[in-house]
């Protein structure tokens, strides 16, 4: 059960009980406005106040996508397999590009289990944030093309609710 820290673990909530969360194992996306004073340092060293997330996944996927698009400000994705405490980030990611501050980062075969996800600003940006979960198939996998926060890898596309590789090539059909 990905919810239990071990066997003696009566609860289906993590065992970080020094940090405040949120679950949002069945959210596609959540916003939020980070206040306060900072209490961890995402990925790097800066002051900005956070937000911290956990997602549960606890059904196979091909890859597990998160981004920060849609956020008013620079942030800092990381992305941690234990309490963010007591652990140094699994995954980071700071901007997308020079243009796009907002971060992203994207899990191939990811285990299933929990993944604590703090979003923090760049140094002391803070601002509105948004926190976008995304689903990924894999080729021969069942798709549906209306269900947010789903979709094929890049590359496929869903024809008749398979995902199937893209007819596209080259930006030509």
């Amino acid at each position: 059960d990905p919810g239990c820290a071990d066997r003696e673990d009566p609860s289906e909530n993590s065992s970080c009980a020094d940090i405040e969360f949120e679950d949002i194992s069945s959210l596609v996306s959540v916003t939020a406005e980070p206040m306060g004073n900072s209490k961890l340092s995402a990925c790097r060293n800066n002051v900005a106040p956070e937000q911290i997330y956990l997602y549960t996944l606890r059904t196979p996927v091909v890859a597990l996508g998160f981004d920060t698009a849609g956020s008013s400000y620079d942030t800092l994705l990381g992305i941690y397999r234990g309490c963010p405490a007591e652990d140094e980030p699994t995954f980071c990611s700071d901007d997308v590009s020079t243009a796009d501050k907002t971060s992203e980062f994207l899990i191939e075969s990811p285990s299933l289990g929990d993944y604590y996800i703090v979003v923090d600003g760049h140094g002391q940006e803070t601002g509105l944030m948004v926190l976008n979960v995304t689903r990924f198939d894999g080729d021969g996998e069942p798709c549906v093309t209306d269900e947010v926060g789903r979709s094929c890898l890049a590359g496929r596309q869903c024809v008749d609710g398979i995902c199937v590789p893209s007819l596209c090539s080259n930006g030509v059909d």
